[in-house]
């Protein structure tokens, strides 16, 4: 599977963000199920002020996993799956303060699915690449962080 086989696409909800993976390829597409250590931080989101300015990377934050095994989600061909990360209050995007600044002010979004090359990949034949998704503009609230 190639990464032009793969789309990623975000939908900004009231208090979280919703990233759709979609399977373009002829055969299934495996990517890691966010439950455990291998697939918690494989979505990230990156966010701008502006058109020109730099983008502010964003990654899940760091979790204790009592109970860690690499689980994989497949996904058809011509079919998608939906991972839901949570903002506001209960947020589970870490270093939020880093784009606090940015709350009241119109910004571009993007995410990003990023799963590197390891032994367990290869073993549960997950895809191993990064895509990143088409970027959006958010006006505020911006509820989602």
């Amino acid at each position: 599977m190639t990464s032009t086989q793969v789309a990623l696409t975000l939908r900004l909800l009231v208090d979280a963000v919703e990233l759709v993976v979609e399977n373009s390829g002829p055969g299934p597409l495996r990517v890691w199920d966010r439950e455990n250590s291998w697939g918690w931080r494989s979505l990230e989101l990156e966010v701008s002020p502006d058109a020109d300015g730099d983008w502010i990377r964003l990654v899940p934050r760091e979790r204790i996993w009592t109970r860690n095994l690499p689980v994989a989600v497949e996904i058809a061909p011509g079919g998608r799956h939906s991972f839901v990360v949570r903002g506001g209050s209960d947020s589970e995007w870490d270093a939020v303060e880093r784009v606090g600044h940015l709350r009241h002010q119109r910004m571009r979004v993007r995410g990003s699915l990023r799963i590197p090359p390891s032994a367990e990949a290869e073993e549960h034949r997950v895809f191993v690449g990064e895509v990143t998704s088409p970027v959006y503009v958010s006006d505020p609230p911006h509820g989602w962080l």
